[in-house]
């Protein structure tokens, strides 16, 4: 699996000399994962084994090692 390191390649690359590396913030989306009897679908017990299981992995901000001061997540929750 091929590992990126967002930081880094935002170093290599250089749209603009003017764009410096620290000025910019970035916007993740987060979900959370409700598990339901009230959605027709999968028995309840693989819902709340989905949703334990994306809860436990490893975010987008741990995965793409951004820094932790320019992050905004953005979150929803999601019945299944």
């Amino acid at each position: 699996m091929e590992e990126v390191d967002i930081p880094d390649e935002l170093q290599r690359v250089q749209i603009r000399r003017t764009v410096q590396h620290d000025d910019h913030q970035l916007l993740l989306g987060r979900q959370k994962l409700i598990a339901t009897k009230e959605k027709p679908g999968m028995a309840l017990w693989r819902e709340k084994l989905f949703a334990w299981m994306l809860k436990s992995s490893e975010s987008a901000m741990e995965f793409f090692r951004l820094p932790i001061n320019r992050v905004i997540e953005l979150g929803s929750q999601v019945q299944i």
